[in-house]
């Protein structure tokens, strides 16, 4: 279904001169991303809307998104082992964003969750090599992101929990999704 929508949205733009014939193939990577991307995000939303979480989600997500970007982390072989677990992440999360959580258990949580994130933390895996340099940068953004979400976090531990528990949330998600690459992937410290 995805390929007929794509090839015909292709042919449209073929023929309306928007593109060249010679250029669909890129055209065509860029509308895949763009069409997969789309599902995935519906998906979450429906997941969210279903366990009542859009708001928590949405915390979680403002933690967790900018970190797993920087740090890496576990990644699926294929299209749709990549949707069916990010979708199992994202329903985790809603799950996880319902419980109340001690705060000597997130203090700990947190403590864990910046080291591994502190200590293992790289972009650079199979399918994405960096450079020594571009690896250094994400790292060094990694670290800002992390401190900054921590600081965040401690405030609203004072003001909100329920905010503080989401927050902490994604970070422990963004720590579990990296460790579980290294294991994976058998790379760094975790050799």
């Amino acid at each position: 279904m995805m390929d007929a929508i794509i090839d015909r949205t292709l042919e449209r733009f073929v023929l309306e001169g928007c593109i060249s014939r010679e250029n669909a193939d890129i055209y065509r990577f860029g509308l895949e991303c763009m069409f997969l991307k789309a599902v995935h995000y519906v998906s979450y939303f429906l997941i969210a809307l279903l366990f009542h979480s859009a708001g928590s989600l949405l915390i979680s997500a403002c933690i967790f998104a900018p970190l797993r970007s920087r740090i890496g982390g576990y990644h699926a072989k294929n299209r749709m082992r990549c949707y069916v677990f990010s979708c199992f992440m994202i329903l985790l999360l809603c799950l996880l964003n319902r419980y109340q959580i001690p705060e000597p258990a997130l203090f700990c949580g947190l403590l864990s969750a910046d080291m591994i994130i502190y200590l293992l933390a790289t972009a650079a895996d199979e399918n994405n090599p960096l450079d020594s340099s571009e690896a250094q940068r994400l790292r060094r953004q990694a670290v800002v992101v992390l401190l900054v979400a921590n600081v965040v976090l401690l405030v609203m531990l004072q003001i909100d929990t329920a905010v503080s528990r989401y927050m902490f949330n994604g970070i422990v998600m963004a720590a579990a999704l990296l460790l579980f690459g290294k294991m994976k992937a058998g790379l760094g410290p975790l050799k």
